[in-house]
């Protein structure tokens, strides 16, 4: 079985089809907890609250409501927790962790923690 966290990227057209889907980090922690994998693929930037989605992000003199590396909503956890979460309560996929986050930050410290466990990255 396949987890896959993002929370706007379908699974199915990644080639994950039949993925168990989280799109925040609430819900990636209630799966993880009741159900065991044998992949996991994780995004870094999980979208924004309803707050900031509503009043939007300013980037100079441009609004935009799309989360990126440069203005993350600060009230939602990201991929980077849940996978912290993982490592705290042991929860490693037999078959490894890809991290596919464009966030070239989260992703490069969330690759960090797989290859500490797996000695690798996928």
């Amino acid at each position: 079985m396949i987890f896959w966290l993002d929370d706007m990227r379908d699974p199915a057209q990644y080639g994950a089809i039949g993925a168990t889907w989280a799109k925040n980090y609430d819900e990636a922690i209630n799966i993880l907890k009741r159900s065991t994998f044998t992949f996991a693929s994780l995004d870094h930037d999980l979208g924004a609250c309803a707050e900031c989605t509503a009043t939007g992000f300013h980037i100079g003199d441009m609004k935009t409501a799309e989360t990126t590396f440069f203005n993350r909503c600060p009230h939602e956890k990201s991929g980077y927790d849940v996978l912290c979460w993982m490592e705290e309560h042991n929860i490693w996929p037999q078959n490894g962790i890809r991290i596919h986050s464009m966030n070239p930050v989260g992703r490069q410290q969330m690759e960090q923690i797989v290859f500490a466990h797996y000695g690798r990255n996928f």
